[in-house]
């Protein structure tokens, strides 16, 4: 009976490790939904696309492989040293793992000479990188492992990656390139010949179009769209997403603001209301002008602005009715001052103090 679809793809992404459904679609439908196929085909092995230039099975003499069977043996010693370890087996790999990317390309952990048979074996071409110090890891993270890239080098090549500044870098550059500044190499692992390379940091569409340039990628160019495809929604919905948030939080600031003014307002409000209500309060204990008298003073205060405010009071009132005077008019932090030589005045009364029948006295702030 044949497996339905959906748990097809659960397998082929629990038998791989692989949880992207768009790539586990793309190697089930090329597999006819047959998980063990499609999940070879992922892994590399299963017989790959073909490329235009045919590769001769014959002979593996190009990379130096002294036989068949010391191949076998580096690629049997490769798949339980590597290929079913979480442990990186290449400083490559352990660089790659260190900047915590989570998809990359699959990486071939075989010996440069191995990783030739292999992919003479599965009819592909092999494919060295060299990263330098200077390249950045911004090149791998948005170039190198973008996914249209991964889906490449996946379906096409065999993947020998390396540090520059290892030996196996060095001797990767040496013999790839005699500018010695090789980024990129594409190989025929039969014969060793250098199709191709590139010998600066390319744009992602520059790397595209050179890994592209020797084989036939119409299936490839399905998978591609299919991902830019689903990567143009993926923007449209979180920019959609982002639109929506936007306007919430927009909606969201206004009722704030709102509130905030009201609140501010009904500050305001309470806080004019006390000042009023202390002033009348301290206009009823200073109590009404009395009108001219034989018992009344007439008081001129000295603002300190120069300005002059005079009022009526009886003798008899306490100094302390001209400090609830002053601050009924606005004036609370300051003392009252009078006479020469000058004296600060704070308890007695008008009456006491001299302040009869008339005075001046000099409104001072406190500093």
């Amino acid at each position: 009976m044949e497996i339905p679809h959906e748990e097809a793809i659960q397998n082929f992404c629990a038998i791989t490790g692989n949880w992207d459904v768009e790539v586990a679609i793309a190697y089930l439908s090329n597999n006819n939904w047959d998980v063990s196929e499609a999940s070879n085909d992922f892994m590399g092995l299963s017989e790959p696309r073909q490329v235009h230039q045919q590769i001769p099975q014959a002979t593996r003499s190009g990379f130096g492989i002294g036989s068949i069977f010391s191949w076998i043996g580096s690629t049997i010693s490769w798949i339980f040293s590597g290929f079913f370890s979480s442990t990186p087996v290449t400083p490559f790999q352990a660089y790659i793992q260190n900047l915590n990317i989570q998809n990359t390309p699959t990486i071939s952990a075989l010996p440069l000479e191995a990783s030739a048979g292999f992919a003479a074996d599965r009819n592909k071409l092999l494919l060295i990188y060299v990263h330098h110090e200077d390249t950045g890891d911004s090149f791998i993270r948005n170039v190198l492992c973008s996914q249209e890239i991964i889906v490449i080098i996946n379906q096409v090549y065999i993947f020998c990656p390396f540090l520059g500044n290892t030996e196996e870098g060095s001797i990767a550059v040496a013999r790839f390139s005699e500018s010695r500044s090789v980024i990129f190499a594409i190989a025929n692992p039969v014969t060793s010949e250098i199709l191709e390379r590139i010998d600066r940091v390319p744009t992602k569409n520059q790397l595209r179009d050179f890994l592209l340039n020797n084989v036939a990628h119409n299936n490839i160019n399905e998978d591609i769209q299919r991902i830019q495809d689903r990567i143009i929604r993926e923007q449209q919905e979180r920019e959609l997403k982002e639109a929506e948030d936007f306007e919430i939080r927009r909606t969201e600031e206004e009722r704030k603001k709102i509130i905030a003014a009201k609140e501010q307002r009904e500050v305001e409000e309470k806080r004019n209301r006390e000042e009023r209500e202390m002033r009348d309060r301290k206009m009823q204990m200073i109590g009404d002008e009395p009108p001219a008298g034989p018992d009344i003073t007439q008081i001129i205060f000295r603002l300190p602005s120069g300005d002059k405010i005079e009022r009526r009071f009886i003798q008899d009132s306490k100094i302390e009715i001209l400090y609830l005077f002053l601050e009924s008019k606005g004036f609370n932090n300051v003392e009252i001052v009078s006479g020469f030589p000058t004296k600060v005045m704070k308890e007695g009364t008008l009456f006491s103090e001299g302040l009869t029948p008339r005075a001046l006295i000099h409104v001072r702030l406190i500093q």
